[in-house]
Parts: structure tokens; C-alpha cells; sequence
């Protein structure tokens, strides 16, 4: 089911699914980029907007929060409803916690906050050696 993740880094990875007009996602963002910028050497963060298929946006409306909120860490869309299913996602924001191996380590459904995201990427970076 991870094959897809293996071939994007050897280290534990934070993944984002979010919308664009998702207010729990924008709420949650700069959390994401502060918890990024102090630890993207050790984990990877990936957001993906998948607002156009569940309702909650538009490539244009994703583009723009981005672009709004200064975010830096590597996000994008996808061209496909695919990924919804193949994730099972339910509820808007959801984030999955990676290992190295791209096994799920712990899942968050709904907004988290900044000192929340900190304490589970220290924990997954705890888990994978690091």
C-alpha cells in the first residue's frame, strides 16, 4: 500500500491530506510549517489538497492558502479521487505519521495543534532510531 512512499526518502514521514477550503486545515498549517522547518533534516512533511474531491475546494482555492499562509513544505494535489480511497479518508484534515519502512505509525484525524504535531514528530522520529 506504501510502495509509492518508498521511493520518496529513507526517513519518517508527516502526511497532510487537506483542503482548500477546509477551515480546521488552515487552522492547522502553521503548525505543520513550524514543526517543519525544526525538523525537516529528520522527518519528511507532504501535504496534499485533496479539496476538489471531497467537496471542500478547488486546485485554484488550495493553490491560494498556500500561497496566503507562506507554507514551504512540499504540497501539492493530486489528479485523481484515488487517493481518498486508498486512504479511507473520512474527515477533513487527516495526517498520517510514517515510519522510515512506510508503516503507519499513528494517525490524527482533524486539526492538530502546534505543540501536538511537535510531540508526535519527536515521538516518530524516537521510533525510527533517531
Amino acid at each position: 500500500m506504501f510502495d509509492e512512499l518508498d521511493a520518496l526518502e529513507d526517513r519518517p514521514i508527516v502526511l497532510n491530506f487537506w483542503a482548500g477550503n477546509c477551515p480546521p486545515c488552515r487552522a492547522e498549517m502553521p503548525a505543520f510549517e513550524q514543526t517543519w522547518r525544526k525538523y525537516s533534516d529528520e522527518v519528511l512533511f507532504l501535504g496534499v489538497d485533496v479539496g476538489p474531491y471531497v467537496g471542500l475546494g478547488s486546485y485554484e482555492s488550495g493553490r491560494n492558502l498556500i500561497e496566503e499562509l507562506g507554507i514551504t513544505y512540499p504540497t501539492g494535489n493530486t489528479p485523481t479521487r484515488q487517493v481518498v480511497t486508498d486512504w479511507e479518508l473520512r474527515s477533513m484534515p487527516s495526517t498520517f505519521f510514517l515510519n522510515s519502512d512506510g508503516s503507519v505509525h499513528d494517525i490524527t484525524i482533524g486539526a492538530i495543534s502546534a505543540s501536538r504535531v511537535d510531540a508526535k514528530v519527536q515521538e516518530l522520529i524516537a521510533a525510527n532510531g533517531g
